[in-house]
């Protein structure tokens, strides 16, 4: 009978110290679901289009248990009230925590795009493209960051054509405006006899 009470008590022990570890897995599943509905309410008002009330509840997400596409919610959230640094920072941190979160690096191509900076957008969209050889969204907003280059890049040569058409014409103004006046000034210098 002893024998058998000191068999069980250490059992005993074990189960407690168990119990504890399983509150405390409780607790944290507890957080992730919470974590969970504040995401669900969160894309409510996204698609009833209340953006900031959207963020809000995506923030309090990501305060109780932070995930990659809580950050990318709140990501898409920005983007559609046109906080593009906002957005681009949620899309950066959703990428550290997963690199394979596809959307983060779509919406993170949006970004640097609205904030012009394409040479950032287009290495984005191409690491993007390494994990995601066939994806048609990266492969469009490397392709529209291209197009963006190349229509600024024919702006800039339009830009400088006429600039140079405008200097020349209004040098030769200048040189028109000027030859009257240098002989008018010249011919009034001159003594009279």
């Amino acid at each position: 009978f002893f024998f058998s009470f000191s068999f069980k008590y250490p059992r005993a022990h074990i189960a407690m110290t168990d119990v504890t570890d399983v509150t405390d897995l409780v607790a944290v599943e507890t957080t992730e679901q919470k974590a969970l509905r504040l995401k669900a309410e969160g894309n409510q008002k996204y698609s009833a289009k209340e953006y900031d009330d959207a963020i809000a509840l995506y923030t309090q997400a990501i305060v109780a248990h932070p995930r990659c596409e809580f950050y990318g919610n709140r990501a898409a959230a920005y983007i559609a009230t046109n906080k593009f640094t906002d957005a681009l920072a949620d899309c950066l941190t959703a990428l550290e925590m997963d690199d394979t979160f596809r959307k983060a690096y779509i919406r993170g191509v949006k970004c640097y795009t609205e904030l012009q900076q394409l040479d950032d957008a287009q290495q984005l969209a191409q690491r993007g493209l390494e994990k995601f050889k066939n994806d048609k969204d990266l492969k469009q907003g490397y392709d529209r960051v291209n197009i963006i280059r190349n229509k600024l890049q024919r702006i800039e040569q339009k830009l400088t054509s006429i600039s140079l058409k405008y200097d020349a014409m209004y040098e030769s103004h200048l040189n028109d405006t000027q030859s009257p006046q240098s002989s008018s000034s010249s011919s009034s210098s001159t003594p009279n006899k």
